[in-house]
């Protein structure tokens, strides 16, 4: 009995594929590098955030963007930038 070489006796897991014909699609891979990019700002939202989520100054209420507040602070005084990262 002879071998065929030149047959592909090993097949790719179906994992394997699917991804390789995901990964060839440009439309699913930016979707997978967006979603990628919200998981991780979710994971690290605590380090990138300058102030707390629910912290308030009422001295600082309604400011424009500045360097102290990125996108500026609400009406109770809460950094915008922070809020949209959370």
């Amino acid at each position: 009995m002879k071998i065929n070489k030149d047959s592909n006796s090993f097949s790719s897991s179906p994992f394997k594929e699917g991804m390789k014909s995901l990964l060839n699609k440009k439309v699913a891979l930016t979707v997978i590098i967006i979603l990628s990019a919200v998981y991780l700002l979710g994971i690290f939202s605590p380090l990138i955030a300058p102030y707390s989520y629910s912290e308030t100054n009422l001295l600082n209420t309604q400011s424009s963007p500045s360097w102290d507040h990125i996108f500026g602070t609400d009406r109770l005084g809460r950094d915008i930038f922070t809020r949209i990262i959370w």
